[in-house]
């Protein structure tokens, strides 16, 4: 699924240009200080307006470009002068306000209940709105049919899985190994011979463990750029490997039609119903659904569409103020109830399919039933 993405600092400024911001509407997206220090900010070039008139309301610090103490800052801002371009705030910044630093200014809301709404509308908008995720780093083993799915995003629904199908080099049991070596002294490698290919442990100490070849020397000595998958341990002399020509033919993979998991939604365990035997050490390819994450960065991306993420965030920071403003109360709970209307109406309208899966997935698998929140029509 190819969707747009956004990034943080888009959707922030987008919420500030439809929330009738002044310094969105004066000024832009964001600006760049002149001088400053830890208590003042200073633009000679755009902060013209008059003296008071920033009074009351947020500075923040997009992007600290001496150093990164003030990255993300939020200061309330006591006092705007205008003869010398100079925003004064109550607190202190963690260091000074240098040349080029960049700058937003924020009201009623500031930087960080944006933030907070931005990713609490990306948490609402799944399951409708989904990333679609591929991993290649579970190593078929060849004492077990039972896998650990990937935890670094949790699967939600797996759609399809492969198997890779490579050429092996060479196989065999290490003799010794290290962080960033695997020893056979049994072989006789040709030097340089290996390099940029893959090599994978799929017995003994170190199973599941795969890395890139940066060299091939001595004839029995491989070296690694570092070890991923199951861990970091050094192989040792019951670590079965296999060295893949991954460089080459990294892209043919066999599907598996057929397979079991530990439950249907949310699953941590994938179950093979059939031994691979001839593809010990080679990785498998999951696809998956699952929940996008959020966003921690000015130039982190979310695909949940923005159309959603923009009208869900405005409602919740109009809810916000229902209940702490008394005299615009009514008018907040009239424009948490519009956009909270409009959010829902995108995502009905808009919600995506779950991809085509080729999976059968055994009747036995323990909780078979969909989960309450389930919004995909039927994936075939």
């Amino acid at each position: 699924m190819a969707e747009p993405t956004s990034t943080r600092a888009a959707l922030r400024q987008e919420i500030a240009r439809r929330t009738n911001m002044d310094f969105a509407l004066r000024i832009g997206a964001s600006s760049t200080a002149t001088d400053g220090g830890t208590n003042e900010l200073i633009d000679t070039n755009r902060l013209r307006q008059a003296d008071d008139f920033w009074n009351g309301a947020w500075l923040y610090i997009v992007n600290d470009t001496s150093g990164t103490d003030n990255d993300g800052e939020v200061r309330l801002i006591s006092d705007f002068t205008s003869d010398t371009r100079s925003i004064a705030v109550v607190e202190p910044f963690s260091a000074a306000i240098a040349n080029t630093d960049e700058y937003e200014i924020h009201s009623p809301w500031n930087a960080l209940q944006i933030h907070d709404a931005i990713n609490d509308a990306i948490d609402d908008g799944f399951p409708e709105f989904f990333d679609t995720v591929m991993d290649e780093t579970v190593v078929h083993l060849e004492d077990t049919m039972a896998y650990d799915l990937p935890t670094g995003i949790a699967p939600y629904y797996v759609t399809k899985v492969w198997i890779e199908e490579v050429s092996d080099k060479s196989r065999g049991t290490a003799s010794s190994g290290s962080s960033i070596t695997l020893v056979d002294s049994t072989q006789s490698w040709t030097n340089d011979a290996f390099n940029n290919m893959t090599v994978a442990i799929y017995d003994g100490t170190g199973k599941g463990q795969f890395a890139t070849i940066t060299d091939t020397t001595a004839g029995t000595t491989l070296t690694v750029a570092a070890w991923s998958g199951t861990g970091t341990t050094s192989p040792s002399t019951d670590s079965k490997y296999v060295i893949k020509d991954t460089p080459t033919e990294q892209y043919t993979w066999r599907r598996i039609p057929s397979l079991r998991f530990d439950q249907a939604y949310w699953p941590t365990k994938m179950y093979l119903t059939s031994r691979y035997t001839r593809f010990q050490g080679m990785a498998f390819r999951i696809q998956y659904i699952a929940k996008p994450a959020a966003l921690s960065a000015e130039s982190g991306t979310t695909i949940i569409p923005s159309g959603f993420v923009i009208a869900k965030a405005m409602a919740l920071l109009h809810g916000m103020k229902v209940a702490d403003s008394r005299s615009d109360q009514d008018r907040h709970r009239y424009l948490h109830q519009f956009w909270e209307s409009r959010s829902e109406a995108y995502k009905l309208q808009n919600k995506w399919r779950m991809p085509k899966g080729t999976l059968w997935m055994e009747k036995d698998t323990v909780g078979d039933q969909l989960p309450s929140d389930y919004p995909f029509s039927s994936s075939g």
